[in-house]
């Protein structure tokens, strides 16, 4: 009988074993598609209008690489807002200076 209750104990942690290698197989595939990778970079688009870095551009990226980039540009009366697409790291249309930066910082950070 003492062996009988051993066999179910160890099929029980079988099948536990099996649940948790699941479980930690979903998560693993969610977590790669969530955004993961973020990056900012600050700057004043227009020159010698003082030190203040208003208008930025924000990197959200998936471990694939997807995701996009949110950009500001501010001006004395206006704002503008740009959301480009990025897929595998890449953007069809070509990207700023600031937001290559923040792709790159972006990029960076899935490694930390």
């Amino acid at each position: 009988n003492h062996l009988a209750t051993i066999s179910r104990d160890y099929q029980d942690l079988d099948d536990f074993k099996k649940t948790v290698k699941t479980k930690i197989a979903e998560l693993d595939t969610r977590l790669q598609s969530s955004i993961r990778g973020t990056g900012i970079v600050r700057f004043n688009p227009f020159a010698g209008s003082g030190d203040s870095k208003p208008s930025f551009a924000t990197a959200f990226i998936t471990e694939e690489g997807d995701g996009f980039i949110l950009s500001t540009l501010h001006a004395r009366n206006s704002v503008s807002i740009y959301c480009k697409d990025i897929t595998e790291f890449k953007n069809e249309k070509e990207l700023t200076q600031e937001e290559t930066a923040a792709l790159e910082k972006a990029k960076n950070s899935l490694h930390t």
